[in-house]
């Protein structure tokens, strides 16, 4: 599918709900502001560094790899992915299949972990595909650089694996998953089912009703918002009703 718009439009109002109090503002305020500090702070992180934290959290992670159908399958649909990337920041990108019960992903410095539980919950190739492009995006678009510039200036309060596994905050969160949206059309899967897969998020998650106060808390979107923003952006810009 070849987007109508150039260049792609990435709006982020998908994510207030009716409800909204005003905590959307506050929200986006707060990383924002977080953005300016950690740019003008003087830390400096290079991808050599980024893969070497990745290197770190692999090794802390080995004993739960598993090489079968389903990593080859993975390592497949990543190269196809990355191989759509218009501007590459240099990432030697590698993919990683777990043996675990947490329904999950994550990547630090181009190494990608996706756990059995979230394989076997996306119901196709396509699903999977946004997945990993929301992932790939966290490398593409400086969410590791980030963390990694707030380990320095914070110090050794956490372990590397508990970094890259905690959330980039929602506003980053959405991000990826639009500019996920975009690789996996690239590469010739159907991104349309980021609707649907969101949707069964929030059942697996529990998440109930959109709920203002308790967003002001949560460093993912609503899974509901990430479902209408999915839908929006893909008719917004790729002239697609997802419906």
């Amino acid at each position: 599918v070849i987007p109508k718009r150039n260049p792609i439009v990435y709006d982020f109002s998908c994510m207030q709900s009716s409800d909204d109090l005003g905590e959307e503002a506050i929200i986006n305020l707060g990383h924002d502001i977080e953005d300016v500090i950690v740019g003008s702070s003087g830390v400096e992180v290079s991808i050599e560094e980024e893969e070497r934290a990745g290197d770190q959290v692999y090794e802390s992670q080995k004993s739960k790899i598993v090489h079968n159908e389903k990593s080859e399958n993975l390592e497949r649909m990543l190269q196809k992915l990355v191989a759509q990337i218009k501007k590459p920041k240099g990432y030697h990108y590698s993919i990683y299949f777990l043996e675990s019960n947490d329904l999950n992903a994550w990547t630090c410095g181009g190494k990608i972990f996706v756990t059995s539980k979230i394989y076997d919950f996306c119901e196709s190739n396509d699903e999977m595909a946004c997945i990993l492009g929301h992932e790939i995006n966290h490398n593409e678009l400086g969410h590791i650089k980030k963390k990694l510039q707030k380990w320095k200036l914070m110090g050794d309060l956490n372990s590397l694996y508990s970094m890259f596994t905690i959330p980039f905050g929602q506003k980053d969160e959405a991000h990826c998953d639009l500019t996920g949206i975009d690789l996996v059309f690239a590469a010739g899967y159907d991104a349309c089912v980021n609707v649907e897969l969101w949707k069964r998020m929030k059942k697996a998650f529990n998440e109930g009703d959109f709920d203002p106060v308790n967003n002001l808390f949560r460093s993912h979107p609503y899974s509901s918002s990430r479902s209408e923003c999915s839908k929006h952006h893909i008719r917004y810009n790729y002239d697609v009703n997802c419906d």
